[in-house]
């Protein structure tokens, strides 16, 4: 089926109940889900041991303790027992048909799957037992959500067995997830958009853990540093980027349009 990995931040206040909301709606995809979570922060054991989650703690950090990614994607690699695997952010609630839009490509023997998430306001726990708890997030996606940006970028999707040389990237800070499409895309995987297919809520947050911050976002050295190793414009790929579109009726090539031009040509020239 699917593995599905993620760095959870300390488990505590709302950031607690983002996290639990999170990694509860995922328990309940499918039964033969298998997540993993990654690091030794505060609380990431004890949510293991809850949710009957495997728990990679060696994972490779900077000087500052924020997880590098490479050391966690390498390790994941290694431990899946599944065939595809996922990052998510852990404060993304997903729905059941992520696993159908899953099934709809997984007969290609390579792609990366992404797509843009829906930003709520919502920090109460769900209660997944209930049957009626996807149709609550609609609710509530309906009520208050926002459509997130083609440049923020929540969950990869792809097969387990693509290698990946990635640099040394912090997670939870910028450029990374835009490096890896244009990774992707480079090395010639088909990259597919689910948007319209795959519900992804977003649970609105602070950034109150990135160290040595600047504003009230991710800005900050290690975002300089992901920034830097992201090698500059030309890697700057968003969902935008994909080839293709998941839609109900099936698999749609993207049509370029004069601004995906224009954007190759300043890639190249940059």
């Amino acid at each position: 089926m699917l593995t599905i990995f993620t760095v959870p931040k300390p488990f505590s206040g709302t950031t607690k109940v983002i996290q639990e909301n999170a990694i509860s709606s995922w328990k309940v995809l499918d039964p033969h889900i298998e997540i993993i979570l990654c690091g030794d922060e505060d609380g990431i054991a004890e949510a293991a041991e809850q949710y009957q989650c495997t728990h990679n703690k060696g994972i490779e950090k900077n000087e500052y303790g924020t997880p590098f990614l490479n050391s966690i994607f390498q390790s994941v690699q290694a431990l899946a027992q599944y065939d595809i695997i996922c990052y998510v952010n852990t404060d993304i609630i997903l729905l059941n048909d992520i696993i159908m839009a899953i099934r709809s490509i997984e007969k290609y023997p390579e792609f990366l799957l992404i797509g843009r998430r829906m930003n709520v306001d919502f920090h109460e726990r769900v209660t997944v037992q209930d049957s009626s708890w996807e149709e609550q997030m609609h609710r509530i996606i309906h009520d208050t959500g926002q459509l997130g940006n083609s440049d923020a970028i929540d969950y990869f999707i792809f097969p387990k067995s693509i290698e990946i040389h990635m640099p040394d990237f912090c997670v939870g800070r910028a450029g990374w997830d835009n490096w890896l499409i244009s990774y992707m895309k480079k090395r010639k995987v088909p990259v597919f958009d689910g948007s319209a297919l795959i519900t992804a809520l977003h649970q609105n947050h602070d950034y109150y853990h990135v160290p040595s911050q600047r504003g009230n976002s991710w800005e900050g050295p290690e975002t300089d540093k992901n920034r830097e190793l992201m090698g500059g414009f030309k890697n700057l790929y968003t969902i935008d980027d994909a080839d293709y579109l998941l839609k109900k009726k099936g698999i749609v090539k993207k049509r370029k349009k004069v601004r995906d031009y224009y954007r190759m040509i300043v890639r190249y020239l940059k």
